[in-house]
C-alpha cells in the first residue's frame, strides 16, 4: 500500500453530496480505488516539492493528548484539496457546466496553495519532521567556504 497524506473521509468532507459520491456500489459515481490513486498522485506532488527541505517520506506524529497519530498539519489539508482538484479535473470539468463547482474547486486549491507556499518559504515548519536543507538557519552560522588566493597569496 502506498503512502497517502489524507484519507477518503477527508475528500468526502469537501465534496458536495448531490454531485457525486465515492464507494463500490453501482450508485456511486467514483470508485474508492480511483480516489486512492488520486490521493497518491497528490502525495507524490507534495513529496516532490518538500523533498528539498524535509526528509521524505514525512513521519506521522502524535498531536495533542489524543492517541491518534497523523501527518503534521497542514499536510492532510493540502493533500485533500489537491486531490479534490485532481478529481474535479479528471471527471467533472467537461461535464459540470456550472461555474459554481469550478469556483468552489478553485477556492479550495487557492487555500491549499497558500498553506503550502508558507511551508516552502520557511514561514511554517512541519511538526516532528527532520530538515535536510540549510534554508532555515542563518548563513553566518555555517562554515565559510575555502577561497584559494593567487600564487603570491595576495588578491589580484
Amino acid at each position: 500500500m502506498a503512502r497517502r497524506y489524507c484519507t477518503i473521509e477527508n475528500i468526502e468532507s469537501l465534496m458536495p453530496p448531490d454531485i457525486f459520491s465515492i464507494g463500490s456500489s453501482l450508485q456511486d459515481t467514483i470508485g474508492e480505488e480511483e480516489v486512492n490513486n488520486l490521493i497518491e498522485q497528490a502525495t507524490i506532488d507534495i513529496d516532490s516539492q518538500l523533498g528539498s527541505f524535509y526528509e521524505i517520506p514525512l513521519r506521522q506524529v502524535k498531536l495533542g493528548d489524543t492517541t491518534e497519530i497523523e501527518y503534521p498539519p497542514p499536510i492532510p489539508f493540502v493533500c485533500a484539496r489537491k486531490t479534490m482538484a485532481l478529481l474535479y479535473d479528471r471527471y467533472f470539468a467537461s461535464t459540470a457546466g456550472s461555474s459554481d463547482a469550478s469556483n468552489y474547486v478553485t477556492a479550495l486549491v487557492e487555500e491549499a496553495e497558500k498553506q503550502f507556499v508558507m511551508i516552502l518559504n520557511g514561514q511554517r515548519r512541519l511538526l516532528g519532521q527532520r530538515l535536510i536543507g540549510r534554508r532555515f538557519c542563518r548563513q553566518t552560522l555555517l562554515e565559510t567556504p575555502y577561497a584559494p588566493r593567487g600564487e603570491g597569496g595576495a588578491q589580484p
